[in-house]
């Protein structure tokens, strides 16, 4: 074989060789591109399963649902803490009552089986000193008020140690008490009265004392040592 044989039977290795790398680098993209298109088909696939799933189980995020709106004057049937009052629901609330319960914007809801409160807490000369919202403190002036709750009750105990809002949500109906100021100071007090046969609902001048009954507690103090934890393991 001449050298002029052999340099070119070398370019034909060479040229061979060149296409076979082209083929390859080809095949590599091609079929890796397929394999990618494939993965990203599989991965929405799943994707649009388990959201179908999710909607078939209803197991999707669910709204809050309002139970209780002073704002919007939204008021559902009451029960004056254990008593046997009740204040219907639909019944015309005296604009004494509406007013203080405004200026508080008291708001229960439910929220994936949790009862939830909003709401802004005034001292006596009417000054917002905490600000509940669902059911975590985002105001809590000098830290002195404290609340506890559970899945279906919460309640507030103001800076002097007595309650200020005791809430119970039933199927039927709202368990309720209260003893809160407006912004000029005038109290408001809804308690049951002695032996839970009637209940008393005052409305008290700014400045003047607010009525001797007190809301007995459901839950033990300090909350941050035992939170939901009931007085009475029969609540």
């Amino acid at each position: 074989m001449t050298s002029e044989s052999l340099q070119t039977w070398s370019q034909v290795l060479i040229l061979a060789g060149a296409i076979l790398a082209a083929f390859g680098s080809f095949g590599h993209f091609y079929f890796g591109k397929q394999i990618e298109n494939a993965k990203e088909a599989t991965a929405k696939a799943e994707k649009i399963r388990e959201e179908k799933q999710k909607a078939y189980e209803g197991v999707l995020k669910a709204e809050p649902k309002i139970l209780l709106s002073t704002k919007s004057n939204l008021i559902p049937m009451l029960q004056i803490g254990n008593s046997k009052t009740y204040i219907a629901k639909g019944t015309r609330i005296s604009g004494d009552v509406l007013g203080i319960f405004n200026y508080n914007d008291l708001i229960v809801s439910t929220k994936e089986d949790q009862v939830k409160v909003s709401m802004l807490l005034r001292n006596k000369k009417g000054e917002v000193v905490a600000q509940l919202v669902d059911n975590e403190w985002k105001i809590n002036k000098e830290k002195v008020w404290d609340r506890n709750y559970s899945e279906d009750a919460l309640e507030v105990r103001d800076e002097d140690g007595d309650i200020a809002l005791q809430i119970r949500a039933f199927p039927d109906r709202i368990q309720f008490q209260a003893s809160l100021y407006d912004a000029n100071g005038k109290n408001l007090t809804i308690v049951e009265g002695p032996g839970r046969d009637g209940a008393l609902v005052s409305v008290s001048a700014p400045g003047k004392p607010k009525p001797p009954h007190k809301i007995e507690p459901m839950f033990k103090y300090p909350s941050r040592e035992h939170l939901g934890e009931f007085i009475s393991t029969g609540s």
